[in-house]
């Protein structure tokens, strides 16, 4: 018997996992299908202070705290300067709201986008019972009618099954299956600048420097624009440092690799 939903979420990233909680909450059964993807670069670093607000409500917040508490005495300001060891040209403080003020209960919070995504998946699973989830899988529309479409869903080990849903939501990014099969387009122009981010580890990174602390470095001279943030935006990796290097050529990049 083919199974149904009232909705089924193409793509598991942190909007298709909060999307499936948020559902859960209301007592909407739905599916999750994730293609489990590895991804070499980092994404996002932080969730602002309208994003925990939100989390807030969906009783969500203090478990995005505990996952990734920020140190006491940890510097949060963002820096220009000439370089690591060079001069500084001006120091901004709470410019990107990490610290806390009387204009709301929360603040940004550093927090990477997989802690968050498997946080939030946790949480769905041990809260709502009529939430699945079809991990390493892929959903593909398969047909559509006024009041249901079914989607053909696809697993790496080579199974496959057919649900039926009311709603097929694709969250899955700008490559989206979902998208495509309603003819949309994605707009717009890809690669306008040509940044490189790197990520590193160098305990002795920092006592180099001629820079006070702070959160985010920013690199402005003749040579290169870069930035550095250091491994306390994201503390499921260590201490990674994150350097991107901003509007580069491709020699610059090889130069640089």
């Amino acid at each position: 018997m083919q199974k149904s939903y009232e909705v089924v979420i193409v793509g598991g990233g942190p909007v298709g996992m909060i999307l499936a909680y948020d559902l859960g909450m209301r007592g909407i059964n739905c599916l999750v299908v994730d293609d489990g993807k590895p991804s070499l670069a980092k994404k996002a670093g932080s969730c602002n202070t309208r994003t925990m607000e939100y989390l807030r409500a969906l009783s969500l917040s203090d478990k995005v705290k505990a996952a990734a508490p920020i140190p006491p005495g940890i510097s949060l300001d963002v820096v220009f300067a000439t370089g690591m060891a060079g001069k500084e040209l001006h120091r901004f403080s709470n410019c990107l709201g990490w610290q806390q003020t009387d204009q709301s209960p929360e603040r940004t919070h550093m927090i990477s986008q997989k802690t968050l995504r498997d946080l939030v998946c946790e949480e769905t699973r041990r809260r709502f019972s009529q939430v699945d989830f079809a991990f390493d899988a892929t959903g593909t529309l398969k047909s559509q009618t006024a009041d249901e479409v079914t989607v053909a869903v696809s697993t790496k080990d080579g199974g496959s099954d057919v649900v039926a849903a009311r709603f097929l939501i694709g969250c899955d990014g700008g490559a989206s299956s979902v998208r495509k099969a309603m003819g949309g387009k994605l707009e717009g122009e890809a690669s306008t600048a040509g940044n490189l981010r790197v990520l590193f580890h160098s305990p002795q990174f920092y006592e180099m420097t001629t820079l006070r602390p702070a959160q985010q470095n920013w690199i402005v001279n003749a040579e290169v624009n870069a930035s550095f943030s250091g491994g306390r935006g994201f503390r499921d990796d260590g201490d990674i440092i994150t350097a991107t290097f901003w509007n580069i050529s491709q020699e610059q990049s090889r130069e640089i690799l």
